[in-house]
């Protein structure tokens, strides 16, 4: 994250976009499991943003 920030900051004023992603709590908008979102199921990853961290907002 610091890296990020230090990045970011060098850059000057720019817009950034948050964008989070939340999935159902069974997952059931998924339908073909592969890639990163079959490993976000393997590991429940993504259900609650109360889990998921934080934006830093700078």
């Amino acid at each position: 994250m610091e890296n990020t920030a230090a990045f970011l900051n060098e850059q000057g004023d720019m817009p950034v976009i948050s964008a989070p992603i939340i999935f159902t709590e069974d997952y059931s908008e998924l339908k073909e499991l592969v890639g990163i979102l079959k490993t976000n199921v393997e590991v429940g990853a993504c259900k609650d943003p109360t889990l998921e961290g934080e934006a830093i907002l700078s």
